[in-house]
């Protein structure tokens, strides 16, 4: 009796280990989603947004366990928008419904995610300050915007999160479109090359200024 009572107990303790093993590891995806999340925001701001929307929304069904749902994404990408001054810009309704998965394995690892998501969040935002990551500037969207509306690139070095939501906005400029007499589709192409040919400027002048600092240094 005993040795049985002793083999169950080592079964019930391999069990208890694979379990918690498992379990593990789904938590560290959902937090490592959560955290490239954090990045991407941090990185390309509103553009992350509204690439979220284009590649994602209306989203994606339910996908188990294994990955965070898209909507508890998009709310804690809202949340952090705030924390960061960010312009909200994604339409939650178009997101499909789900109902929450109500079984035990779920309910634990949403408890232990939704715990560590702030810290997780906080950390990839530390990181790329400490890296001195640039940060999209409003004002120099809105330059590069209005060269973009003249069908004219980027002329010197900008950053690339500024290019990119610059792009995002002119990309839905219906009457810049319409003034050229361009179908969105084809405006959307036109964009895509301006913004392409800045970011090859933009290196060539990164390049530029690498070349005469190490020169200056020799």
């Amino acid at each position: 009796m005993n040795a049985q009572l002793s083999k169950r107990g080592m079964q019930d303790d391999v069990q208890v280990s694979e379990l918690i093993t498992d379990l593990t590891k789904v938590v560290l995806g959902h937090l490592e989603e959560y955290f490239c999340d954090a990045v991407g925001l941090r990185l390309f701001s509103e553009a992350y947004l509204l690439s979220l929307c284009y590649l994602c929304l209306p989203g994606f069904p339910p996908q188990g366990i294994a990955y965070p749902q898209l909507r508890d994404r998009i709310e804690r990408l809202r949340t952090l928008a705030t924390t960061i001054g960010l312009q909200w810009c994604v339409d939650q309704s178009q997101c499909y419904r789900y109902v929450r998965s109500l079984d035990a394995k779920s309910s634990v690892v949403a408890q232990v995610v939704d715990t560590f998501i702030p810290s997780v969040q906080q950390t990839a935002l530390d990181i790329l300050d400490e890296r001195n990551a640039p940060q999209r500037d409003v004002a120099r969207v809105e330059r590069i915007a209005r060269q973009f509306r003249s069908l004219v690139p980027a002329a010197g070095k900008e950053h690339l999160t500024d290019l990119i939501n610059a792009a995002w906005l002119v990309s839905h400029d219906q009457d810049t479109a319409h003034s050229y007499g361009l179908e969105m589709s084809r405006w959307r192409e036109v964009v895509n090359q301006m913004t392409l040919k800045s970011c090859e400027v933009s290196e060539y002048h990164e390049r530029v200024d690498q070349y005469v600092d190490a020169k200056d240094h020799r």
